[in-house]
């Protein structure tokens, strides 16, 4: 069976972006690699099971808008948990 070409499958891959190469732009967020990387330890199984984190080609690389859908939910959780201590 063959593979037919799929333009939306194409886009969203070519949406990937390395972590390094995510954190440009994002740098009033994740101020250091450092951070970004604690980040991805602490959200790792959120961002896998939501697509913005996926391991294509032995490296890790971010899908952006989900990546950041990710971000701002966690740090909503965070400001919730911080209102109510």
């Amino acid at each position: 069976m063959e593979t037919q070409p799929n333009e939306e499958a194409t886009s969203e891959l070519l949406a990937h972006r390395t972590l390094t190469d995510y954190r440009q732009g994002r740098e009033h967020i994740f101020r250091s690699e450092q951070s970004l990387q604690w980040f991805v330890r602490q959200n790792r199984e959120r961002l896998v099971a939501t697509g913005a984190l996926r391991l294509i080609a032995g490296r890790w690389h971010a899908l952006p808008a989900r990546f950041d859908a990710v971000v701002l939910e966690a740090g909503q959780a965070a400001a919730k948990n911080q209102a109510a201590a």
